[in-house]
């Protein structure tokens, strides 16, 4: 069986999510300034909690280590925009600007600061980074639909957006290129070694269900913004 190197998987998987990237770039026009202000947010996101995630969760190889950061910087940029994108579009109606903020700024900072503090309190007692960074999106997440109710159907709508390109980049990747991908898991994660393939599956499903639920109503919530049919 065809087995790519660890020390390639990273960055073809990196150029795999750019590729879908550019794709829904290309074709939803509507979406394609919020997708790129989340994206430019992505590129510094992507970094910092990669390197949270190399302490519990996984070592990436790349032909290039000192490309890390940056193909870091790709993927998050990649997920963001293509989740904030997918959600945009899945709902269909239009965007509009409040002429007064509903949520004002110190709401703002206050439920990103719920968000921070769940996930310390979760990471004090030593759990998994992903888990810690799970439950800190599901926090931020509660308290940004607590001031904006109206963003529940987005908040839906931007759950099935990550699921749906979760599997677009991780599942076409596999089908792809990965060839042997249990034996790739193993070498690259060591959750993953000593957890298994199910519970390694459980806890990214977690993982991008928290992601959709924070980030998918995030744009309208960061930039005063709602929907209308």
């Amino acid at each position: 069986m065809f087995q790519i190197s660890p020390a390639f998987a990273y960055p073809i998987f990196v150029i795999w999510v750019a590729i879908i990237w550019f794709a829904v770039y290309v074709l939803f026009p509507r979406t394609r300034a919020p997708q790129l202000w989340m994206s430019s947010w992505g590129l510094i996101g992507g970094p910092l909690i990669n390197a949270v995630y190399q302490t519990d969760f996984w070592r990436p190889i790349s032909f290039f280590p000192w490309w890390l950061p940056l193909e870091s910087a790709v993927f998050g940029a990649g997920f963001l925009g293509i989740v904030t994108a997918l959600t945009l579009e899945m709902s269909g109606d239009m965007l509009y600007s409040e002429k007064k903020p509903s949520v004002q700024r110190s709401k703002k900072v206050w439920s990103l600061a719920m968000m921070v503090t769940g996930a310390i309190i979760a990471y004090l007692p030593g759990y998994n980074s992903v888990f810690v960074t799970a439950a800190g999106l599901f926090m931020g997440s509660s308290t940004m639909l607590i001031v904006r109710r109206d963003l529940w159907r987005t908040m839906f709508m931007g759950v099935g957006a990550a699921i749906m390109a979760y599997i677009a980049m991780v599942g076409g990747f596999v089908l792809l290129f990965a060839g042997n991908a249990d034996a790739l898991g193993r070498e690259l994660s060591m959750f993953y070694a000593a957890r298994g393939a199910g519970v390694t599956a459980i806890l990214l499903t977690v993982w991008v269900i928290a992601f959709g639920s924070f980030f998918g109503p995030f744009y309208l919530w960061a930039k005063n913004m709602r929907q209308i049919a």
